[in-house]
């Protein structure tokens, strides 16, 4: 019989800082990353809500069983041609995929998956 941790914040508490803690903890390696691959989001929007303002573009949201996922990629890159993989979500699958080309020219591929 599982039980709730005493030392684990309230519902109401986690909700509202949760975001915050997110953020601070994506963005806490120096330098920041280039991509983040966000799990679990509450609602399409929050990771472009929360990381707009540090730099950060959307590359695409999908339903998991569990919220949303969402790739987020620099906006330097996007700026260089960053494309979605459509054809991942013919197949309803809970992920996001774009390539994208580096500032040297090279092509990577990546994703968000729940």
């Amino acid at each position: 019989n599982a039980q709730p941790s005493f030392a684990a914040p309230n519902f109401s508490q986690r909700s509202k800082e949760s975001p915050r803690l997110i953020r601070e903890e994506c963005l806490r390696p120096s330098p920041s990353p280039d991509i983040i691959a966000l799990q679990e989001c509450p609602y399409p929007a929050f990771g472009q809500q929360e990381f707009a303002d540090s730099g950060y573009v959307s590359i695409g949201t999908q339903g998991s069983h569990c919220g949303y996922v969402d790739l987020l990629v620099r906006k330097e890159l996007t700026l260089r041609k960053a494309q979605p993989i459509i054809m991942l979500q013919q197949y309803d699958l809970p992920s996001v995929a774009a390539t994208i080309e580096l500032p040297n020219k090279v092509k990577i591929a990546v994703s968000s998956s729940h």
